[in-house]
This record gives C-alpha cells, structure tokens and sequence, in this order.
C-alpha cells in the first residue's frame, strides 16, 4: 500500500474506489481530470507524488480539517486509491489555501467572506460530485441552498460598493442643485474660501512695513535696483580712475 508522508493506514475501512477519487478531485478544483467510476486506478508515478512536500501536505490536510472536515476524510480515501490524484488534489488545496492566508495578510477585512465562499464552493462541487453518482432529491435541495447562500454572499460586497456609490451620486447632486439654485451665492461661497487668509496675510504686511521691514516683494525689487546702482558706481569709478591715469 502506497502511503504519503505518513498517511495512516486504513486497510480496515471499506475502500471506495475511483468514485471517491473522482468526487475529491471535483471538490479540489478539477485538477487532472475526472476519473470514471468504472476506470480503475492508475498507478503513481513517483516524479510528482514526491513533489508534494511533508510541509505543503500537512498545511493542506490541516486547512481542509479546520474549514471542511468531510473534505479530509475524502482525501484520506483518495491517498489509499489513487496516490498520484491525491497528491495533485492536495497540491490544488494548498494553493486555495495559500491564496487565502495572502489575503488575510493583506486585507483582513476581506479574510472571513472569502473562506466563507470558499467553504461554499468546496461543499457545492462535494454535492455536485455526488449527484454525478447517484440522483438524490434532497442532495439537490440542499445544492441549490447552498448556491442561493452563495450568490448572498458574492452580492454583499457589490450591494455595500452600491450604497456607498449612491450616497456619493446624492451628495454631487446636492451640490449642483445648490449651486444652480443660487449661483452668485454659490460664488460668495467660493470666493470667501479663496480669499479666507487674505486679511491676514495684509495684517502682517502692514506689520513688517512698520517695523521697516518691507514686504518681500518690495524688498527684492529695492534689492534688485540697490545692486544695479552699486554696479553702476563700480563702472563709473573704475572709468574715473582710468581717466586720471591717462
């Protein structure tokens, strides 16, 4: 009996067979295929079974234990039946997974409404595993609950984005009624919130002129007409002094 990284034994349990092995890899998410429950399980072949590392193994089997229970009881069938499946359903499961714990990471308020659909949607491909088995009129009640508590739960962040995107349309809306019900009103709104510092900065300029600090403006332009007069006089004496040598 072919057993990965410790698998236990369960020679004592009625084995499914491939059926249990098909039902696994739909709720994995699809991965290699669909296996017929008259087809007969393939032998694995070692280059990607040992792929599945111990650690990718047990942080796989421990989300799938914490969120979906059933969920490890298949895959327990599946490592006895058909290794090599197994190995590529825990694989598919350790990347939902990691998905996952990156989003917790990143958006925590995110974290609990996507494990819930997620949770949803693995119990939802278990049902439709099973009906593919056998028809059952109350697995399939219990199906289109599940999808209806689905569809509920991919809708809340849309209906909470809609109610946001309306308050911000009544709020536009406000505003351009106010302006178009009084427009010079609108304007003294306007202009008051420009010129709000105006006052003031007109207050300190008065300050610093009476202080005989100009403005900064003023004191660059007498700066700017100071240095032109020095240069001009450096020019003029250096022309004198030239003279008086001639």
């Amino acid at each position: 009996m072919h057993r990965l990284h410790g698998f236990p034994d369960r020679s004592g349990q009625r084995r499914l067979g491939p059926a249990v092995a098909a039902a696994v890899l739909v709720v994995a998410g699809g991965m290699g295929g669909v296996i017929r429950a008259d087809e007969p399980a393939k032998p694995a072949r070692r280059s990607v079974a040992t792929r599945l590392s111990a650690e990718t193994e047990r942080a796989a089997l421990a989300f799938a234990a914490a969120h979906h229970p059933e969920l490890t009881r298949l895959f327990g069938q599946l490592a006895e039946n058909a290794p090599e499946e197994y190995a590529k359903a825990v694989a598919e499961l350790d990347r939902h997974r990691d998905r996952l714990e990156k989003l917790r990471a990143r958006h925590p308020e995110r974290f609990e409404a996507a494990l819930a659909e997620w949770k949803l949607s693995s119990r939802i491909r278990l049902a439709l595993a099973r009906l593919s088995l056998a028809q059952d009129p109350a697995l399939e009640e219990e199906l289109r609950s599940m999808v209806r508590a689905r569809a509920e739960l991919r809708l809340a962040p849309l209906r909470a984005e809609k109610d946001r995107l309306e308050k911000r349309l009544e709020k536009v809306t406000r505003t351009i009624a106010d302006h178009d019900h009084d427009p010079a009103a609108a304007v003294d709104r306007e202009m008051a919130a420009v010129t709000k510092g105006l006052e003031a900065s007109r207050a300190r300029a008065r300050q610093l002129t009476r202080r005989g600090r100009p403005p900064l403006d003023a004191a660059t332009a007498t700066g700017g007409r100071n240095t032109g007069a020095a240069a001009a006089g450096k020019a003029g004496g250096k022309t004198n002094g030239d003279a008086g040598a001639d």
